[in-house]
């Protein structure tokens, strides 16, 4: 899983040199998927069922945050999260895969340091609200050439690694009325501590 995984977000790295963010959000995800972003001007988060009206939200809004939740017989299975900063230094892809009771229980992180030139891959084991790190890797994505660890960007690096389905800033969306079922303009919910839960 985790090799299929790798393949999907290595795809999407390779078109955020020329493509927009939601051009960018390329993984094919499951059927039922709620497509998610931040819209930071109206203070707010929405989801949506429908893959295309979400298109046309995130090339309006330019989200900073963007994602998609899936499920998988009434449950939360997997969540992809997508995050850059505004002026898209960076693009960040994490993919989080829960079990049956609706843990987190591992964490495919694809960072891409646009100027760089560079992807790094983190994979991280979470078990009990703590996340281990079981593989790193970087590398060019224009000549495939490995790159040597620690990166100089990573310096700089101050991404939260959730390790609860609690802890992620958009749980109003997995919860509640993101379970019901959404009209074709989608649902949104005000954003809990936005100050907190802005990309840095």
């Amino acid at each position: 899983m985790k090799a299929i995984l790798a393949i999907r977000v290595f795809a999407v790295t390779l078109t955020l040199g020329t493509l927009g963010f939601s051009q960018s959000f390329a993984p094919p995800l499951a059927p039922g998927t709620r497509y998610f972003l931040r819209d930071d001007l109206q203070g707010r988060w929405c989801v949506y069922s429908n893959k295309e009206t979400w298109d046309s939200r995130v090339n309006s809004v330019q989200p900073e945050m963007a994602g998609g939740i899936e499920y998988h017989g009434g449950r939360v299975s997997r969540i992809y999260l997508q995050q850059q900063n505004s002026n898209v230094e960076w693009v960040l892809h994490d993919w989080y895969e829960l079990n049956r009771l609706g843990q987190i229980v591992g964490l495919l992180r694809n960072i891409l340091y646009v100027s760089e030139h560079e992807v790094k891959q983190e994979s991280y084991q979470i078990a009990a609200g703590k996340a281990t790190k079981t593989a790193s890797s970087a590398w060019n994505p224009v000549t495939s050439e490995s790159l040597p660890l620690p990166r100089p960007m990573d310096a700089d690096a101050t991404w939260q690694v959730f390790t609860r389905i609690k802890d992620l800033p958009f749980t109003q969306l997995i919860e509640g009325r993101a379970k019901r079922t959404l009209s074709k303009e989608g649902s949104c919910v005000p954003v809990r501590n936005l100050t907190q839960t802005a990309v840095q």
